[in-house]
C-alpha cells in the first residue's frame, strides 16, 4: 500500500475501534464477567457454551465456525477487509549453505524471504538496528556488496556479531549502545533494516532515519506494547486528530496470538494462564479482594511445574499467606475452567488484534510521509513464518 491510499484506511480503522472500543479493550483475564456481555448477550451465551474443541475451531477460522451468530460474522469481515494488505514482491537471491551456518533454521527462514524483497537497497552500507548477532545485517552485507553496522544493547551479541562477521570475510562493525537513551550518528548515505524490533524501539529507528536522512529503511515491527511509557501518543498529525489512546496492555493484543507458536509454547502459556488464575481465585477466595493481583513474569521453567510447585514458588517470591488446607479444594480444576471461560470471552477482541496492530503500522507510515519519506506497507512473509509479517518500506524523497 502506498502513501495515498494509507491516511483513509488510518481514518476508517480508527472509526471501528473506536465505535468497538468496548469489544476489545476488554479484559477477560481479569475479570470474570465483561461489559459488553450486556450488549450481546447471544455473544455471550455463544462463546461461553463452547467446548474445548470448539474454541479451538474458532480461534483458528473464527468466520468459518457454524454456530457464528451473523452480526459477529459480518464484524470479522469489516475488520478483515479494513485489515487486508498486498504482498511485496520478492527477488531471486542466490545463496550458499555455509550462510545459514550458526543460524537457527526459522530465523534463516525469516532472514531470506525478508532479503528477498529489501533487495537491493539504495545505500552504501546497512545499519542492522537492534541486531543482536548480525545475522540479518551479515546476510544482507552478502546481497548487497556492502558494509554493514551493527547496533546492539549487548556487548556479548556484539562480540559475536564481529566474530561471525570475519568467518564470512564480511566487513562488520558492531557497536555496544542503548539506542532509546544515546545518540545515534550515522552517514546518510546508509540503509536501516530491523526485523522485529519491540515496541518504541521500531518507532526510534524511524526518528533516527530521518535525523540522520538515511538513503531508505525497512522495518517489520514487533511486540507493540513495549518500550511504551503508560499510552502510546501518535506520531502522526493525523492519527493525534483521530483521539484514539492506547494503552501498553492494550498493544500487546497482537502479540497473542497462539496459531502458529510450537505446541510445547502453546501448552506452557496455557498451563500458566490456568495457574494464574487458580491462584488468582484462590487469593479472592482466602483474602476477601475481588480483584486481580498481578504478579512479575514467571520463569519459563516454573510453567513445567505441578500446580502446587508453581503455587508454592510464586508463594515464596512475592510473600502472601494461604490456609495450611488450601491443597484440598479443587483450585487446579477451578484454574483450568477459569483460563477456558478466558479464552472464550478473549476470543471476541481477538478478532481486532491486526485492526491494533495496523493502526499503530499506518500511523508510523504517515508520520514518516509527514517527515518528506515515500512509503509502503504491506506483507513479506506468510504468517506461518511468523505472525508479525507487516512491512514498513520507505526512501527519502530527494
Amino acid at each position: 500500500m502506498n502513501n495515498e491510499g494509507i491516511e483513509q484506511r488510518l481514518i476508517d480503522l480508527s472509526s471501528l475501534l473506536k465505535e468497538r472500543r468496548g469489544l476489545w479493550s476488554s479484559m477477560p483475564f481479569f475479570n470474570t464477567s465483561l461489559d459488553w456481555e450486556e450488549d450481546y448477550p447471544h455473544w455471550s451465551g455463544f462463546v461461553r457454551s463452547w467446548s474445548e474443541c470448539e474454541l479451538e475451531e474458532f480461534e483458528q477460522k473464527p468466520e468459518l465456525h457454524p454456530r457464528v451468530p451473523y452480526d459477529f460474522k459480518e464484524l470479522a469481515k469489516q475488520v478483515k477487509k479494513l485489515t487486508n494488505l498486498p504482498k511485496f514482491p520478492a527477488h531471486m537471491l542466490e545463496h550458499s549453505k555455509r550462510q545459514s551456518w550458526f543460524v537457527k533454521e526459522r530465523k534463516w527462514a525469516q532472514i531470506k524471504r525478508l532479503a528477498a524483497i529489501v533487495s537491493p537497497l539504495n545505500g552504501q552500507g546497512i545499519i542492522d538496528w537492534c541486531g543482536g548477532k548480525g545475522h540479518l545485517g551479515r546476510n544482507l552485507a552478502i546481497w548487497n556488496n556492502c558494509s554493514v553496522w551493527v547496533l546492539e544493547k549487548q556487548s556479548s551479541l556484539c562480540q559475536q556479531a564481529v566474530s561471525l562477521g570475519t568467518k564470512y570475510d564480511i566487513d562488520v562493525h558492531a557497536e555496544v549502545l542503548d539506542v532509546m537513551q544515546d545518540k545515534v550518528q550515522i552517514p546518510s548515505d546508509w540503509s536501516l533494516v530491523s526485523l522485529h524490533a519491540c515496541g518504541g524501539l521500531s518507532e526510534q529507528a524511524m526518528r533516527v532515519a530521518v535525523e540522520n536522512k538515511l538513503r531508505d529503511l525497512a522495518i517489520s515491527p514487533c511486540c507493540y506494547h513495549k518500550h511504551i511509557d503508560g499510552c502510546r501518543k501518535p506520531l502522526s498529525d493525523v492519527g493525534s486528530q483521530q483521539n484514539l489512546s492506547l494503552t501498553a496492555t492494550e498493544l500487546l493484543l497482537p502479540s497473542l496470538m497462539e496459531t502458529f507458536s510450537s505446541k510445547v509454547n502453546r501448552e506452557r502459556r496455557r498451563r500458566e494462564m490456568a495457574y494464574r488464575l487458580g491462584l488468582d481465585l484462590m487469593l479472592r477466595a482466602y483474602s476477601g479482594h475481588q480483584s486481580y493481583r498481578s504478579f512479575r513474569s514467571i520463569p519459563t521453567s516454573w510453567k513445567d511445574f505441578s500446580f502446587e510447585d508453581f503455587i508454592l514458588a510464586v508463594q515464596s517470591r512475592e510473600g502472601f499467606s494461604l490456609p495450611d488446607n488450601w491443597r484440598s479444594h479443587g483450585w487446579e480444576r477451578k484454574g483450568w475452567l477459569r483460563a477456558r471461560e478466558a479464552r472464550s470471552l478473549g476470543s471476541v477482541r481477538n478478532i481486532f488484534r491486526r485492526a491494533i496492530e495496523l493502526w499503530v503500522v499506518w500511523d508510523r507510515a504517515l508520520w514518516l510521509i509527514e517527515q518528506g519519506w515515500d512509503v509502503q506497507v504491506g506483507l513479506w512473509c506468510d504468517e506461518r513464518l511468523t505472525p508479525r509479517n507487516i512491512l514498513l518500506k520507505a526512501k527519502e524523497l530527494l
